[in-house]
């Protein structure tokens, strides 16, 4: 019963912080503008696939979000508060996982002082409150961590155990799905922001039972073909051309501008390496 207020409790914190000042002001700068007017045009076309911007592709990022917050239009109309629902939800759900890793790796009072940490932070509400990819790029990031704190330590309060014990294979399986969704919400760079860390972290911590797990050699197949999958898709959708754009255009160039100057034509403004801090 203990456990059922807690959980109720921080639902409840975590509600009226996603929900708060949805709709009380217009959407803003041109990224709001240009997310919402594509996740708009899917459900106005019905083309869930291939993201479009007036009438024409916009491929820096895979169709994931466009498409929940498309359908969300659909559901409940058009609307600033709509645009930003699936941030909002996205926001929701990151808060209630780091309130159950605090719970996880240290004690009950712990989840709550993680939640109202993460509420505290100001780019976690400035971005948690807008109609972007980002912050459904964090709650995947967020499940990716939460999966494999419980694939290292199956029972609660691991601390700083080393994880040299049992393992949860299904859990670990887990990372791989949060990593294809997040490949699905921005592309490339989703893998690696929920890979990356992991990795570093099962190396440094030496986690070995977690690197040499037998769940790798089915989760990683999924992952290429989840990331193969929607590549694949638009080339049929939208042509050789559309398929260029994303891969090339939208990725590599993106990166590696020097590859072939003036390809990348984005909505960024700054090089790769500008936002990678």
């Amino acid at each position: 019963m203990q456990s059922r207020r807690d959980w109720l409790l921080a639902l409840g914190l975590a509600s009226l912080f996603a929900f708060t000042g949805l709709g009380n002001h217009p959407l803003r700068a041109s990224d709001e503008p240009r997310v919402a007017g594509i996740a708009w045009e899917a459900q106005h076309t019905g083309n869930w696939l291939v993201p479009h911007l007036g009438g024409r592709p916009f491929l820096e990022h895979p169709p994931l979000y466009y498409a929940a917050s498309g359908a969300c239009m659909a559901l409940l109309g058009a609307s600033d508060a709509v645009a930003r629902l699936p941030s909002a939800i996205a926001s929701l759900l990151t808060l209630l996982l780091v309130f159950s890793l605090g719970r996880r790796l240290a004690d009950r009072s712990a989840g709550f002082a993680a939640l109202l940490v993460l509420i505290g932070v100001g780019g976690f509400f400035r971005y948690s409150h807008r109609a972007l990819v980002d912050p459904m790029l964090m709650l995947f990031a967020t499940l990716g961590v939460y999966a494999c704190v419980r694939a290292i330590w199956p029972s609660s309060g691991g601390g700083g155990r080393t994880g040299d014990g049992a393992l949860s294979s299904g859990w670990l399986l887990g990372v791989y799905l949060a990593a294809a969704l997040a490949y699905w919400v921005k592309g490339f760079v989703g893998v690696a922001v929920v890979g990356g860390p992991i990795a570093i972290d099962v190396l440094i911590a030496r986690r070995w039972r977690a690197l040499l797990s037998p769940a790798h050699w089915v989760g990683l197949p999924l992952l290429i073909a989840a990331c193969a999958a929607w590549p694949l898709l638009l080339r049929e959708r939208g042509g050789e051309a559309a398929y260029q754009e994303f891969m090339l255009a939208n990725g590599l160039y993106r990166v590696i501008p020097s590859a072939a100057e003036g390809a990348y034509h984005g909505g960024h403004q700054h090089a790769f390496l500008y936002y990678l801090p």
